[in-house]
């Protein structure tokens, strides 16, 4: 049985939810996912914590994909931080159309 990372028992807001103060911040930053490693795509930040990253895509994300953050752009940090994507839906707005997902750190 996979635990809940993320859903909350009862009506709370999403900052209730959050295990780790967040930090909004807008970079591009490169993931390798495991079913396709020789292909890094990138993605655009919201935000980030010490437990994961909170990413904007044009193509929906899978919950349960995993992969490898590579690189955060334009500072060229390379890290090789294993993530998993924890939840993802339809998000943006008219100047970021496209999806989002949280992606938790291991």
């Amino acid at each position: 049985m996979r635990k809940n990372l993320v859903e909350p028992t009862d009506q709370s807001s999403d900052a209730d939810r959050r295990e780790a103060d967040r930090e909004s911040i807008s970079v591009e930053v490169v993931l390798a996912w495991h079913f396709n490693p020789d292909q890094p795509v990138r993605y655009r930040s919201v935000d980030l914590s010490d437990t994961g990253i909170r990413v904007r895509s044009s193509t929906p994300l899978l919950e349960g994909m995993t992969g490898t953050l590579k690189t955060i752009l334009p500072e060229g940090r390379h890290l090789d931080r294993p993530v998993m994507v924890v939840w993802a839906r339809p998000g943006g707005d008219d100047h970021h159309p496209g999806f989002e997902a949280g992606l938790r750190f291991f």
